[in-house]
């Protein structure tokens, strides 16, 4: 009989034999993953690289992705299947060669190497990189042309270093030489939430004549070297109406609808064959072979974006079972399994998986941001110092892995703003967060808070006047409507209550002297005048039980209290509690006191001038 050991290791070498091999090929901005062999894996990031050449020959301001897009390439049908979405599985289902799936942080593709020619299964990655590319940036785009473009550079054929580009489509020629089309004025004002985008019914012919007027506009203007799309995406960012840069831009709208007309009713269509810069050496490309772990936990990370969660987990977790802690794989898989609790809203574990990721020191600038703001969620505006502490440290790592990352200064503000904590360090974040998105209405209110913790209410008023047109909900109006109309309360009260003070300790007038009959004793002589000071109030030391406590901000910093002693209630005043010494006798304050809610019930002793206090003592 043979030893078990051996048995055991003949079969390990069977199974890793029957696995299949992963390799990973880099390019300069797409980067292959690939159980197919090392050819096809290159293959794919050559072509890919070809396309986006074929995009920046056509429109040279285009800007990338910051990051590569990360390509799953996958041998055949079957492997497919098990990480397209579920919505295009099962009988009767539309069956995919490709499919482009966008994140917040970066863009995931799945293909296919087992098609031929007919099944173009770079179709959909192609129109949806179309999309990435022209609607990246802050271009201007409107949803015809966008949609348009899309359509006209799907179809596009790489071959070696020619694209062939614009090859028509049977599909959309025949529903337009079936169907009426859509007067051009109204494709023109299509709009994301316009009927003709949303509604089968409509979308369909929108999409076709989008493709034809695209087709037509694209192929004139290469043709007689006109600059017709180019000078109405300027008026656009001019702000003009798209239906009226149409007209300036494209002449007669009634002209431009028969020429269209006239253009679906034709026999053959041109395309352009682009030569290409042959630039791109597939030989250079960076290739190394990859652990099964890592590809399970890339695969996993595609299964989690498209929703197939119950798959994505468990095939997570077995990524975790298989390697260390501080394994990449097992990272990418903590922050995937993140993600996932996150849209099912299980915030704990959310948190759970994000700080493992965290703790691993993870390079992804979105699960350190997601880390800081789900325990903040969670917290309620009362972590403990060595949480906030933690968080503190994700928000700096997410603004160092992006700078342009507007969320992590706004949550950094936040954070400094609720621990009443570095509230000049707090508006300057904010102010960062409003430069890298002026139009996000939460930032300048929040921005408006800290002010009004800082008393400056005049710039506090400033800010949510500009930020109320940016409102862009019932809820969002009302909310900065009614904190202009406590903010002007709240100055109306500090300009009154300081008025109260300089009138108390203000000298008295001097009373008229009464009219002399003496004769003048001649010019009077010389006298030095001296500045006399305002008598300052008395200070007391005044001891008692806390009875109520009131917070005339919402913020909590200007502040009445009412002191029960032995002769009864006295209500002292604080314009700013923050600046008041304040010690303990017999406990230690906790993280985040608040003296709103904190005081309360407390033994006090208060050093006052007059009504003001001055500094206190509290006691249990």
């Amino acid at each position: 009989m043979r030893p078990r050991s051996i048995l055991v290791i003949a079969w390990l070498a069977i199974a890793a034999s029957a696995a299949p091999k992963w390799v990973r090929v880099t390019a300069p901005h797409f980067v292959v993953t690939s159980d197919g062999s090392l050819s096809d894996a290159r293959h794919v990031a050559g072509q890919l690289e070809r396309m986006r050449e074929v995009f920046h020959e056509a429109f040279p301001g285009l800007r990338d992705p910051a990051a590569p897009l990360e390509v799953l390439a996958v041998a055949d049908r079957r492997e497919f299947e098990a990480l397209e979405p579920a919505s295009y599985l099962g009988k009767g289902k539309l069956e995919l060669a490709g499919y482009f799936q966008r994140a917040q942080e970066h863009n995931l593709i799945l293909l296919r190497l087992d098609t031929n020619d007919s099944d173009h299964p770079y179709r959909v990655v192609y129109h949806e990189y179309t999309h990435l590319l022209t609607l990246g940036g802050g271009q201007v785009m409107p949803v015809w042309l966008s949609e348009g473009l899309a359509q006209f550079y799907e179809s596009t054929e790489v071959n070696g270093n020619t694209a062939s580009i614009g090859k028509f489509e049977d599909f959309n020629l025949q529903l337009l030489r079936e169907r009426q089309l859509v007067p051009v004025a109204t494709i023109f004002a299509v709009g994301p939430d316009s009927p003709y985008y949303r509604e089968q019914s409509k979308g369909d012919i929108f999409y076709a004549e989008s493709w034809a007027l695209t087709h037509m506009l694209m192929m004139r203007q290469r043709q007689h070297h006109s600059h017709e799309l180019d000078d109405y995406l300027a008026l656009l960012r001019q702000n003009v109406d798209s239906v009226a840069a149409a007209a300036r831009a494209f002449g007669d709208l009634a002209a431009l609808q028969q020429q269209l007309d006239q253009y679906t009713r034709h026999q053959s269509y041109v395309y352009v064959n682009l030569p290409l810069s042959g630039k791109v050496n597939e030989k250079q490309f960076a290739m190394v072979d990859i652990p099964q772990s890592s590809a399970d936990a890339e695969r996993g990370e595609f299964l989690a974006y498209v929703g197939r969660f119950d798959d994505a987990t468990k095939l997570l977790q077995q990524v975790l079972a298989s390697v260390s802690a501080a394994d990449p794989a097992g990272i990418s898989a903590d922050e995937s399994l993140g993600y996932i609790a996150s849209r099912q809203n299980k915030l704990e574990q959310a948190a759970h998986w994000y700080g493992l990721a965290v703790a691993g020191n993870t390079s992804s600038f979105l699960a350190n941001f997601d880390y800081a703001a789900i325990t903040m969620r969670l917290g309620a505006g009362d972590l403990d110092a060595p949480t906030a502490a933690r968080v503190e440290a994700s928000l700096q790592s997410a603004i160092r892995l992006n700078p342009d990352f507007a969320p992590a200064y706004g949550a950094l503000a936040s954070l400094k703003a609720e621990r009443h904590e570095d509230l000049d360090d707090a508006y300057r974040f904010e102010l960062q967060a409003i430069s890298l998105d002026p139009n996000q209405f939460s930032y300048r209110y929040n921005a408006s808070g800290i002010l009004a913790q800082q008393r400056r209410y005049p710039d506090a008023l400033a800010v949510l006047q500009r930020a109320l047109p940016l409102a862009t909900s019932p809820e969002e109006k009302f909310s900065c409507e009614q904190r202009i109309s406590q903010i002007q309360e709240f100055q109306a009260q500090s300009d009154a209550y300081s008025n109260q003070l300089r009138a108390r300790v203000a000298p008295p007038a001097a009373s008229a002297a009464p009219p002399s009959t003496a004769p003048s004793p001649g010019p009077p002589a010389l006298v030095r005048r001296t500045e006399t000071a305002a008598p300052a109030a008395v200070e007391t030391v005044l001891s008692g039980t806390i009875a109520s406590v009131r917070c005339q901000l919402p913020l909590g910093h200007l502040l009445d209290l009412d002191l029960r002693g032995a002769s009864g209630v006295v209500t002292l005043h604080v314009m700013d509690f923050a600046k008041v010494p304040l010690g303990t006798d017999n406990f230690d304050l906790p993280d985040h006191f608040s003296p709103c809610t904190q005081l309360t019930g407390l033994r006090a002793t208060v050093r006052a001038a007059g009504d003001q206090i001055v500094s206190m003592i509290v006691a249990k």
